[in-house]
């Protein structure tokens, strides 16, 4: 079996460079169409983000843990997993077919979210979660960096101005069908329906399986995908724009997070059923690194936020910095947020994953649109941040019951000792990228001398990735 810092390069090579084109593609379309129209297209996609989940619910992860396993002991086969993804996809798209017509939106909103429905044809068909369980890693990123390098090369070739926006949607739709071809391609040798699918019982015992994940997804996705929506309602598709550059940036560096995630769903899933103690232990350590990394990060983004977005996405989206700044803290709580969520489902333990997001959503989901009605954007971007935390403690209090770990203190003695570093920056006057670099240099030591990580737990994550 590869060793983790082969896994982790291939996924990052993945992410990194499918991801980033991506994001070099968003960074384009926000300077060619200007904040207003760019607006338009990050609503339409949280739209389509939406519709998605709706043809998905839990069968990514359900995929994922299931291919992991030894056949012998899997629930569900990978011809029964796929077989009921197209049939939710196809559903979907010929919902939103008639439904997207008849939405009270301005007729350019609603062209751009049917176009961008399209694409959820492809999405059906496409075997990410197969080649996740299998840890076939190398194909996954091929895949990925197919679909963000087509996608980039058509965008720079077609749009030129907001008068392009409507060919946005189709664009993006050609992009997910090449990389849906690249795995298409590789499961014509690798056979993965090799297993016959067993009838309408599993079916319904698959999709009640899903429905029960994706519910709790949803709630997870509605970080995300939602306040651009409400953002867009409430105020104005300007600062959806505005909004829509700022979580780009958090997605970005969240890289990591799904570099994280993706190893450990299966990983975890395979260790529980063999060797708890040891899957536990691990965990302990992941926590600590995990802790480290994301308080670095979300100091750094938090200092650094208003060079970044000028910077990157240019002078027009300066006014965006306080935005990005209330939503630096979502990175390191996204990163305690996945090791408790999807820790539940990796242990099976999926009604648990769909109740630790379902009070923590309905929550947030009221925090969101109250702060978007009554506040401006970046009192939206911090009621993101503060559902985060409410989603992310709820995922906590039903992970604890299972798996002890303590973990409470390191976070808020971290979370402290970043915040006076933060408010000790804002005394200085240089560079926002220098102050933010200082910042971090002067973060990392501290966490160790107070013990929040310590030698063990870094020589454990070197021996694994070096």
């Amino acid at each position: 079996m590869a060793k983790v810092r082969d896994k982790i390069a291939s996924i990052a090579f993945g992410d990194i460079v499918g991801r980033g084109l991506g994001f070099f593609t968003s960074v384009y379309l926000a300077r060619m169409l200007g904040a207003d129209s760019y607006g338009l297209i990050i609503v339409a996609l949280s739209w389509l983000g939406y519709f998605v989940w709706v043809s998905e619910l839990g069968l990514m992860n359900i995929g994922t843990r299931e291919i992991a396993k030894e056949p012998e002991k899997r629930v569900f086969r990978a011809k029964e997993i796929f077989i009921v993804k197209l049939w939710l996809g196809l559903t979907v798209f010929t919902l939103c077919y008639f439904i997207v017509p008849t939405l009270n939106m301005p007729e350019l909103q609603r062209k751009l979210i049917l176009g961008f429905s399209f694409s959820l044809i492809p999405y059906a068909l496409f075997m990410e979660w197969y080649y996740n369980g299998r840890q076939h890693f190398g194909k996954v990123a091929l895949a990925r960096i197919v679909n963000g390098g087509v996608y980039f090369a058509l965008v720079l070739l077609f749009v030129h101005s907001s008068d392009d926006i409507e060919k946005v949607p189709g664009l993006y739709t050609i992009g997910i069908i090449s990389s849906t071809l690249v795995l298409g391609i590789f499961a014509l040798f690798n056979k993965p329906f090799a297993l016959p699918s067993r009838g309408w019982g599993v079916f319904k015992d698959l999709f009640q399986s899903a429905s029960t994940i994706g519910l709790g997804t949803f709630f997870g996705q509605l970080m995300i995908l939602y306040p651009p929506i409400a953002i867009g309602l409430f105020q104005s598709n300007l600062h959806a724009g505005w909004y829509g550059a700022s979580i780009r940036v958090i997605i970005i560096v969240l890289l990591l997070d799904k570099i994280f995630y993706r190893l450990y769903l299966p990983n975890i899933s395979s260790l529980w059923t063999t060797k708890k103690d040891l899957a536990i232990q691990n965990l302990d350590y992941v926590i600590r690194i995990m802790i480290v990394m994301g308080t670095a990060l979300s100091l750094f983004v938090s200092i650094a936020s208003t060079e970044i977005l000028s910077v990157v996405f240019g002078e027009e989206y300066a006014p965006a910095g306080p935005i990005l700044t209330a939503l630096s803290l979502y990175i390191v709580l996204t990163f305690m947020n996945s090791i408790f969520s999807f820790g539940l489902v990796a242990i099976n333990k999926d009604k648990e994953f769909f109740h630790s997001k379902l009070a923590g959503g309905v929550i947030a989901a009221i925090l969101i649109t109250l702060t978007a009605y009554f506040g401006d954007a970046p009192f939206a971007a911090a009621g993101v941040t503060l559902s985060e935390l409410i989603i992310m403690l709820f995922a906590f209090t039903w992970f604890s019951r299972f798996i002890k770990i303590k973990v409470a203190i390191p976070f808020i003695v971290s979370i402290i000792i970043a915040a006076i570093i933060f408010i000790g920056s804002s005394f200085i006057n240089l560079n926002p990228f220098v102050e933010a670099s200082l910042s971090v240099i002067i973060l990392l030591p501290l966490l160790f001398a107070v013990g929040v990580v310590n030698r063990d737990q870094i020589k454990w994550m070197k021996d694994r990735v070096i």
